[in-house]
C-alpha cells in the first residue's frame, strides 16, 4: 500500500514536470498500461506459483522504473531542469528502496512456496 501511494505521487510529480515544460500526458498510454497489467495478472492468476511469479515480476518492474528515473534524471540535468532532476532523484531513491525490499522478500516467498509443495 505504501508503495502504491508513492507510485501515485510519483505520477503526479512527473505529470507536473511534463506540464511545467509545456508537454501533456497521454491518457491513452495510461489506459493501455492499466489494461496490459490487468491482462498480465489474469494470465498468472491460475499459476500454482503465483506468489513467486508476482515477486519476480514486481522486482523486474522496479528495475525498469530505476532505469527510467535514472534516464529521466540525466535528461533533466542535460536540459538544465534541476527541479525535474531533483524530483527524479528523489523518486529514484524510493524505487531503489522498493527494489531492495523486494530482493529481500524473494527468498522468503520462494521458501514459503516450496514448503507448500512438500
Amino acid at each position: 500500500k505504501q508503495h502504491a501511494d508513492e507510485t501515485r505521487r510519483h505520477a503526479e510529480l512527473i505529470e507536473s514536470c511534463v506540464k511545467r515544460n509545456g508537454g501533456s500526458i497521454s491518457a491513452g498510454k495510461d489506459w493501455m498500461s492499466s489494461i496490459s497489467a490487468a491482462l498480465n495478472g489474469l494470465g498468472m492468476s491460475m499459476a500454482a506459483d503465483l506468489a513467486v511469479k508476482n515477486a519476480h515480476s514486481s522486482y523486474a518492474a522496479e528495475q525498469f522504473e530505476i532505469a527510467t528515473y535514472t534516464i529521466l534524471q540525466a535528461a533533466a540535468r542535460e536540459c538544465d531542469d534541476e527541479e525535474t532532476a531533483t524530483i527524479c532523484a528523489n523518486i529514484l531513491e524510493e524505487e531503489i528502496d522498493m527494489a531492495n525490499w523486494l530482493a529481500e522478500q524473494m527468498p522468503v516467498v520462494v521458501e514459503a512456496h516450496l514448503e507448500k509443495l512438500e
